[in-house]
């Protein structure tokens, strides 16, 4: 879920990062790990609004660069797989 989350263009530095900076992604994965017991979009969308004020980490790359997942993509992978209620 982490890579098709990423915009676009993105993937080949952060897989670089990744390799030599892996702590800069921790917040990313473990949104992923705290939503993905959801068995429905409402149990999805409460582990977002639970998890989402610690994946605001500060940082020139995440913020500026955009190197960080990007939310909305993972919105739309979880419309896809889950029944809305």
């Amino acid at each position: 879920m982490f890579w098709k989350s990423l915009p676009k263009g993105k993937k080949v530095f952060v897989a670089a990062l990744q390799l030599t900076r892996p702590s800069l992604f921790a917040l990313d994965f473990e949104l992923i790990e705290s939503v993905s017991a959801a068995r429905s979009l409402e149990e999805f969308e409460s582990g977002v609004l639970l998890h989402y004020g610690g994946i605001r980490e500060r940082s020139w790359l995440r913020d500026r660069m955009k190197l960080r997942m990007s939310l909305h993509r993972l919105r739309r992978l979880a419309i896809g797989y889950l029944p809305k209620a």
